[in-house]
């Protein structure tokens, strides 16, 4: 059975969930509590000393758009994760990567121990970055193609897109009504099982 290496709150990880459950994919949840993801029995499984990491049979791997992949590909008779059409493909790619890289990274907890020893106002600075951030995925996602962040399927892009906007709601309380395209796409994405399934305060461990 798959194994999926998870904390309750990380972002990353709760992609992957989302995946697993929209593939319908049979999984174990390897939570880590603590500093066991620190501990040096996890960093010799995984040297990144990071979330998610999956275990399927021989294939162990980290990074969670390259585990959504794999999946893609280790189990194509499961519902895709990305579409076929190569131009499709690549605009789930774009948006998936863009959100990513560029605001998943401005919402990491670990900026906050080097912000506090600054001085800088951490809420400020990542509040200012994910709105900018934002403003530009919204202009991606329009016109709207769909249900979803593409079409009227859940793509890579969309477990991706959840998790940023579940943070930015719960940790930074983001007006999202400045952005109307993600939060319709979060709001039909969180209707689904699979998802709700994934959702951080359902995880053992969650303490907020």
């Amino acid at each position: 059975m798959i194994q999926l290496y998870t904390r309750a709150a990380s972002s990353c990880a709760f992609r992957v969930r989302m995946a697993l459950g929209i593939k319908k994919l049979k999984w174990e949840a390897m939570m880590l509590h603590g500093e066991e993801q620190n501990g040096q029995t996890y960093r010799e499984l995984n040297p990144q000393g990071l979330v998610p990491f999956l275990v399927d049979g021989n294939a162990k791997m980290a990074q969670s758009l390259a585990i959504m992949e794999y999946l893609d590909e280790a189990y194509p008779e499961a519902p895709p994760l990305l579409p076929r059409d190569i131009v499709a493909k690549a605009r789930v790619r774009s948006i998936s990567l863009f959100i990513a890289s560029e605001i998943g990274p401005l919402q990491n907890t670990g900026l906050d121990s080097y912000f506090k020893q600054t001085g800088v106002d951490t809420m400020a600075f990542k509040r200012y970055w994910i709105k900018d951030r934002f403003e530009r995925l919204e202009k991606m996602l329009q016109p709207k193609q769909g249900r979803y962040s593409h079409g009227d399927s859940i793509t890579m892009a969309d477990c991706v897109l959840v998790p940023q906007v579940w943070n930015a709601l719960n940790r930074y309380s983001i007006d999202m009504s400045a952005y109307p395209a993600i939060k319709e796409v979060y709001e039909n994405c969180i209707q689904v099982d699979a998802v709700a399934a994934a959702m951080p305060q359902q995880q053992p461990g969650f303490t907020g």
